[in-house]
Order: structure tokens, then C-alpha cells, then sequence
């Protein structure tokens, strides 16, 4: 992947406002994605989701991040300088991106780059799963977070206000369920159908086969 795509990159392959994801020139993850960055590609207030220029999960996510990407109020997670997840999330960081208090969360290990982040998660082994939600499989550092746990074989469980089914990878977020099969189920108003591997993410749901569905309100 080169830097950016979907929506758009500076002139310098650089990720500019409105992208939806990007990879620096190495193919890493660079800073930003969904909502925007400024021009030298840092998270900017509104993004989802981060990596520094190493790939690294940097500060920010969800709510914002301050001038220099570093979390800011309202943002749902964040990672301190060498990837590994500060706490962080539902209520903010200080200005220097400093734990306030650990809320949901946990830590992850030097060296993880990038778990989930809103719709994913881990693979078993992985100290770093899902964000808001899931947690990981068995062996995983995190588990289930505000509501849910585990049931016998399902990846993930819910968090808000779902369970997953057996074999489901992703359960629900906050208004959908998975189906069985699903790698990604509805994060805030849809659900995907089976094979889907990402279903929807605002307002839409992907057809079988997509890899990448709606951002918004398009179809990928």
C-alpha cells in the first residue's frame, strides 16, 4: 500500500484531511484515518485512529488530538512514543498525553504495532486486541470489557450491549449483531452479512465479498 487511500493524500503521498486509512511509503501505518490529519500528516482533532511514522500506534483516537497528535479531551485510547497502549480512554489524557486514570482498557507490550482499533481485534498471541469491541482470543493480555465475556470459542464478545454467537469473530458494538461467520459486525447502526470482512461503519454494510464496505454512506 502506498500512503493513503480512499479519500486522499497531500502531494507528498502524505495522508490529507478525510482519508479513511494510510501506509507510509515502507507499507507502515502512517498517522491518521477516517476523519483527518494536518499537513504533515499528524492526527488532527476527529480521528480514529493513529500510527507514528514507524508504525507504531501514536496518541489519539475517536475525539481528538492536539497540535502535535498528542490525545487530547474525549479521545478513547491513546499509545505513549514506543506503541505501547497508555491508558487512556473514554475520558481523555492531559495535554502531554499522560494518563488520567485508566479506565477500560489495558497496556500493551513494546513492539506491538497495531491491534484493532474500533472494529478489530487481535489474533490469539496478541497483547494488544480489540479497542471498543471485543477482546481476544484465549492467551490474549485483554478481555472483554464493559458487559461481556467470552463464550466457549467466540473471539470476541460483546461490549455494549451484545454477545457473540459461536464462531464469530466480531460481535456487536452498540446497536447490531453479528452473524456467524462474520469477521466484523455492525459497529454502530448495521450489521455485515457472512464472509463480509468488514461490515459497516457509520451508516452502511458491506455485500458479501467487499473487503473494505461503506465509510459514511458509499459502498466500497
Amino acid at each position: 500500500m502506498s500512503a493513503g487511500i480512499l479519500m486522499g493524500c497531500d502531494g507528498r503521498g502524505r495522508m490529507s484531511a478525510d482519508v479513511l486509512m494510510g501506509c507510509g511509503s515502507r507499507g507502515r501505518m502512517s498517522a491518521g484515518v477516517l476523519i483527518g490529519c494536518d499537513s504533515p500528516g499528524r492526527m488532527s482533532a476527529g480521528t480514529i485512529m493513529g500510527c507514528d511514522s514507524r508504525g507504531r500506534m501514536s496518541a489519539g483516537a475517536l475525539m481528538g488530538c492536539d497540535s502535535r497528535g498528542r490525545m487530547s479531551a474525549g479521545t478513547i485510547m491513546g499509545c505513549d512514543s514506543r506503541g505501547r497502549m497508555s491508558a487512556g480512554t473514554i475520558m481523555g489524557c492531559d495535554s502531554r498525553g499522560d494518563t488520567v486514570a485508566s479506565m477500560i482498557m489495558g497496556y500493551g507490550s513494546p513492539g506491538d504495532t497495531v491491534a484493532s482499533t474500533i472494529m478489530g481485534c487481535g489474533s490469539p498471541g496478541d497483547t494488544v486486541v480489540s479497542m471498543i469491541m471485543g477482546c481476544g482470543s484465549p492467551g490474549d493480555t485483554v478481555v472483554s470489557m464493559i458487559m461481556g465475556c467470552d463464550s466457549p470459542g467466540d473471539t470476541v464478545a460483546s461490549m455494549i450491549m451484545g454477545c457473540g454467537s459461536p464462531g464469530d469473530t466480531v460481535a456487536s458494538m452498540i446497536m447490531g449483531y453479528g452473524s456467524p461467520g462474520d469477521t466484523v459486525a455492525s459497529m454502530i447502526m448495521g450489521c455485515g452479512s457472512p464472509g463480509d470482512t468488514v461490515a459497516s461503519m457509520i451508516m452502511g454494510c458491506g455485500s458479501r465479498g467487499d473487503t473494505v464496505a461503506s465509510t459514511i454512506m458509499p459502498w466500497a
